[in-house]
Formats: C-alpha cells, structure tokens, sequence
C-alpha cells in the first residue's frame, strides 16, 4: 500500500497501532534511561520528577485518525505522573477528571508555595495528600484546518461542539448526534 493510505488508515490499523505503541514503549524507554542516569549522579530522593503528554492518539474510534482533530476521549486523556520520594510516599492513581492547567498549582503546592487565587486549575496534592481536583467540568479546545471543536467534560459525560459542524455527547452508553 502507498504511504497515504498508510496515513489514511487504509486496512493497515493494527499496523498503524503496533507502531504507535512502539513509539510509546521507546520514550517511556528513553525517559527511564535519563532519570536512572540523573539519579545515579545527583540522588533519587530529593527530585521532581513530572511526566505528561500533550494528546492521545485517534484510530478510526470515531471515524479520525491521528489528533489534532477531534477531543473524544482517546485524544485528551494523558498521562500526568508526578514523583518525588522525599514528599510524596506512596504511589496513587487519580480517577477523578484532572486538567492540564492543575499542574502549576500542583507544582507550587509540592514546592510548599501558596497559589495565587487567580489561578484557572486546581492543586492536587493538599496537605500531603492527593485529590482529584474536585467534581468539576474540564474544558477543551482544539483548532484543526481553521475549524474550531470545544468540549465540556463532566464525570464520564462528554459534550463536544465543531464549530460549523455537529454536537456529540459521548458517555458510558455510547455516542450520540443532536
């Protein structure tokens, strides 16, 4: 097959997603190089460790490929993994919707700084222990070939809007068109 219908999909998913993973497996490779490098030289316990994405990746779940198109689940769920054994003793698993803009006042909470009131996003380490950030909506945005797509996130409720196109709500029992 051409390299279009590669990009395009084409029969070539579980291809497409083997080297996805790959890719994955690689950096998650290539980070843990670099930290054991660093840790051997300057110490584990005393060091921030925070590690997150940008977006997901889309295989034809809802009829995209790639990111940058779409904000269903598969593009903006990430991974945001902090570590800092002096501060932070034990591992622990948020379920709770979390958002990007929580990271600077998490940061300034391990830090042991007071965040500004203005901040847009939440702490989730508050007194030395970690929260989800509260029941609240996340808010999403992406811009792909001049057309604007927003979505709202609330539990596991998801409202998306394309500007100029349609509204889907994708939940627990499927995706639906209004």
């Amino acid at each position: 097959e051409s390299r279009d219908d590669l990009r395009e999909g084409g029969g070539n998913l579980p291809i497409l997603r083997a080297a996805y993973d790959s890719e994955v497996s690689h950096t998650d490779q290539a980070v843990g190089q670099i930290l054991r490098a660093f840790w051997r030289r300057s110490g584990r316990d005393d060091t921030l460790v925070v590690v997150t994405a940008d977006h997901g990746e889309e295989f034809r779940e809802h009829g995209r490929l790639g990111h940058r198109q779409s904000l269903f689940s598969e593009l903006v769920r990430v991974p945001l993994i902090f570590s800092w054994p002096t501060k932070t003793t034990r591992s622990e698993v948020v379920t709770g919707p979390v958002s990007i803009v929580d990271l600077y006042p998490t940061l300034l909470s391990l830090v042991g700084i007071s965040s500004q009131e203005n901040l847009s996003g939440s702490s989730l380490f508050v007194d030395g222990q970690w929260t989800d950030g509260g029941q609240r909506p996340i808010f999403s945005t992406v811009i792909n070939g001049g057309q604007r797509a927003r979505s709202i996130a609330h539990g596991n409720l998801r409202l998306i809007i394309n500007e100029g196109d349609d509204v889907r709500i994708n939940g627990p029992y499927g995706e639906f068109g209004l």
